[in-house]
Formats: C-alpha cells, sequence, structure tokens
C-alpha cells in the first residue's frame, strides 16, 4: 500500500506541474503538456486501484520478495545501468545493441538468430522512428559521428 500511494502522489504532483503547459490540442498536434499529462492521470489511477486492492486483501505473511525474485530483478537492473553507461560512452544506437543483444540472449534465452534480428532492427526501427520520422536526434557515439549519422 504504501508503493502504490507514493506513485499516487508522485503522479499527483505531476499533475499539478503540468498544468503550467497547455494539456490540450493545438493546430500543429499535442501541445508541451499533452502526453505527461495523461501519462500520470493513468499512472494516478493505477496507483489508485493498487493502493485499493491491496486494501481489500489486507496484510500479508508473504515476503515482498524472495532471493530468486530478487536475483532476476538484478539480472534486468544491473545490464540496464550498463546499456545508461554505454549511451555516454557509445551513443544510443551501439548501446542499444549491445544492450538488446545481451538481454535477448542471457535473460530470453533466445536462439541466436532472434538475437541477431532483434539486435539489429531494433536500433534501426528506433532510428528511423526518431531521426527520420519524428526528427528527434538522439545521442552519438564515435561510431555514429565516424559514419556521418
Amino acid at each position: 500500500m504504501a508503493v502504490a500511494g507514493v506513485i499516487f502522489l508522485w503522479a499527483l504532483s505531476v499533475l499539478l506541474e503540468v498544468r503550467k503547459l497547455n494539456v490540450g490540442w493545438g493546430l500543429n498536434g499535442p501541445e508541451a503538456g499533452f502526453f505527461p499529462f495523461w501519462l500520470a492521470a493513468g499512472l494516478a489511477g493505477c496507483g489508485a486501484l493498487i493502493f485499493l486492492q491491496a486494501a481489500r486483501a489486507g496484510a500479508s505473511t508473504q515476503p515482498f520478495m524472495t532471493w530468486e525474485g530478487f536475483k532476476g530483478v538484478l539480472k534486468v537492473s544491473v545490464p540496464l545501468a550498463g546499456f545508461v553507461g554505454l549511451v555516454y560512452g557509445l551513443g544510443f544506437y551501439l548501446g542499444a545493441a549491445l544492450y538488446i543483444g545481451y538481454y535477448t540472449r542471457v535473460a530470453g534465452r533466445h536462439r541466436w538468430p532472434v538475437v541477431a534480428g532483434m539486435t539489429l532492427g531494433v536500433p534501426l526501427v528506433i532510428f528511423f522512428l526518431f531521426e527520420r520520422w519524428l526528427l528527434v536526434p538522439l545521442p552519438k557515439g564515435p561510431i555514429e559521428q565516424a559514419l556521418g549519422i
């Protein structure tokens, strides 16, 4: 219940702050606060639902997390932290390729053809989506700069 309460209160604070921005739909599409408003509203709703669900269920004697569950969290969060570090050193696309490749192979235990497809495909889709279609540049590393991307 405490975590759900914190999520709800955090989302509520975002909702209060985002009121300073336009949250509607303008002539050129969504205004600056449109997506933050609706994401925070959805998050507040989820926090409230989780809080109510936990309140109905009552106190539990089960541990919050077992050691096996914690190892699963580490299996995801440690490589993710490494990915964030790689973005600063190698750029977003190469860092994403390495992270996705590692995660697909180690955590997902997929075969090499799937790993290769995900490792190449996802960064390419992200590149074309952000760089070409939305015109939003993502952090570049030395390899992208050398290729002129």
